[in-house]
């Protein structure tokens, strides 16, 4: 069992380490995007320009509404109601820690 364990824990750890990095490989990547997004962005606006076919690429500038419940606001002013429908689930958890 032990030799089984140690295995399972080193592929755990190898997994851990890798996942990681391309966490780390995404966040940088998202915030590039990021950066770009506004740099096109910018672009469009300076040219008063809201939609733009460019060879393969098709991008668009809108605004966009959307509805929202706020829970905040309904629990400060309804908060025996809030309550009545406030729910706790449970549920199992398991953790691998380095270190420990």
């Amino acid at each position: 069992m032990t030799n089984e364990l140690t295995t399972l824990t080193d592929e755990m750890i190898e997994l851990k380490d890798a996942i990681a990095r391309y966490k780390f490989e995404l966040k940088q990547l998202e915030k590039k995007k990021e950066q770009l997004d506004i740099k096109l962005i910018g672009v469009l606006k300076e040219n008063n320009v809201n939609e733009m076919n460019l060879g393969h690429c098709h991008f668009y500038l809108k605004t966009k509404q959307r509805t929202a419940f706020d829970q905040s606001l309904f629990k400060e002013e309804h908060p025996t109601l809030f309550e009545k429908y406030y729910i706790t689930k449970e549920s199992e958890v398991f953790e691998f820690k380095l270190g420990a």
